[in-house]
């Protein structure tokens, strides 16, 4: 380094430059992992050639839980509170 003192533009102009750089290589990173990141979702959630989208048969649809000794309602009645 010389010995003489930094101009404060020249500072100035040389702190501009490294943020800079270092928010383009940010931006750069941040959409590359973006974008592989959408790849991967994207294929992971694509139905594949031979499959078929349907809706799913009101009897095929998933039953709640039900709690050990707990009666589950019946449709059409209403629990009573005590």
């Amino acid at each position: 380094m010389p010995d003489a003192p930094m101009d404060n533009r020249m500072l100035l102009k040389r702190t501009l430059v490294a943020m800079g750089a270092l928010v383009g290589a940010c931006v750069v990173v941040v959409s590359a992992l973006t974008l592989l990141a959408s790849l991967v979702v994207g294929h992971a959630l694509a139905p594949s050639s031979g499959d078929s989208v349907t809706e799913p048969t009101p009897s095929a649809r998933p039953t709640r839980p039900t709690m050990p000794g707990v009666k589950p309602l019946q449709s059409g009645t209403s629990q009573k509170t005590k």
